[in-house]
């Protein structure tokens, strides 16, 4: 099986991901969103109360499905801070929608009203050689001179980069899905090209070294330029050095010299 994405992961029946725990709760098989749907399928069925709990009506949602769609990353901050779901216990009568509720502290996540984070500025310059953000590491993709990634680069920046970003996150998320890397989230295609850059790189400088498509790449930019570095400036020293101890001998030889006999 072919995997695009962390989200195909989900949808092999040979895939371990995520593999925390037992299921406890059926029903939820069909969302698209694996955080949610693995919290749903593990979770504690426990009375609701309105003083410190929240129910999908009271963020601005009325069905399981609209949350379903909201952005990975943050149901990933919100449990990663010890956010949890519920399943209200003792309302069968109840649709599903209406039984599922979290802990307050999920409005500084989610909720309609509530301001989303401001993202990071992007840079507003064109591509320097050497500079910040200039490309996607590994890949080589460069910003053009109108400041953007070519359609194409961008398009296989998101897509390729999942790829990558899914292994690592697999591999930490089976000691617990708090335990993954900040950094370790799939690239946000609504992000200008030079936060998906930033994201990327960011990735890549940690990471980059565990894929055999840039270890070596990774490894020159990484290992071999600081080596060079030191080389050079033990070169530069020693030049240095050899400069002194010649303008040392010329000042002695000058000191010692007769010039009576020269005629000027």
């Amino acid at each position: 099986m072919k995997i695009n994405s962390i989200f195909d992961l989900t949808d092999s029946e040979q895939s371990s991901f995520p593999s925390v725990g037992k299921i406890k709760n059926k029903g939820f098989e069909k969302l698209k969103n694996p955080i949610l749907r693995h919290e749903l399928e593990r979770c504690a069925k426990s009375p609701y109360h309105s003083e410190k709990h929240l129910k999908i009506e009271d963020l601005g949602y009325k069905t399981l499905h609209q949350i379903d769609f909201l952005a990975k990353s943050r149901w990933i901050e919100y449990f990663k801070s010890g956010g949890k779901v519920y399943i209200q216990s003792r309302a069968n009568k109840l649709p599903l929608s209406s039984r599922i509720f979290f802990d307050n502290s999920i409005l500084k996540f989610f909720g309609k009203g509530i301001a989303m984070p401001k993202k990071v500025k992007a840079i507003k310059r064109g591509w320097v050689k050497g500079g910040k953000g200039g490309k996607a590491e590994g890949f080589d993709y460069r910003i053009q001179s109108n400041n953007k990634l070519s359609k194409h680069n961008r398009n296989n920046l998101i897509v390729e980069s999942e790829r990558f970003i899914n292994q690592i996150f697999e591999e930490q998320s089976k000691n617990g899905i708090e335990n993954v890397d900040k950094l370790v989230v799939p690239l946000d295609p609504s992000n200008s090209d030079f936060e998906l850059l930033e994201h990327w790189n960011a990735f890549y400088k940690v990471y980059g070294c565990r894929f055999f498509e840039f270890e070596e790449k990774w490894f020159a930019k990484y290992v071999g330029k600081s080596k060079t570095e030191n080389e050079e400036k033990e070169l530069d020293s020693n030049s240095i050095e050899k400069m002194k101890n010649a303008m040392d001998l010329l000042r002695r030889k000058s000191k010692n010299t007769d010039y009576s006999n020269f005629d000027f």
